[in-house]
């Protein structure tokens, strides 16, 4: 099956660890990741290939690098 519904909405703000966790995830290669905030996560740098093989560069989250 494939993923088809969008992760806009998904409230990401509290989350301390967000790192690798959606490495690899081709069906989530066309999300719009631009309205997370992931700022408490990269605060602790806790961020690292968080979207690592699924190339979503245009869409990253608010504090994503």
């Amino acid at each position: 099956p494939t993923f088809n519904q969008s992760l806009a909405s998904w409230s990401v703000n509290g989350i301390l660890d967000l790192g690798h966790t959606f490495a690899y995830c081709l069906a989530l290669k066309n999300q719009n990741f631009s309205t997370w905030n992931i700022n408490a996560a990269k605060r602790l740098g806790k961020t690292i290939n968080m979207f690592y093989g699924i190339e979503t560069y245009n869409t990253l989250p608010i504090g994503y690098v």
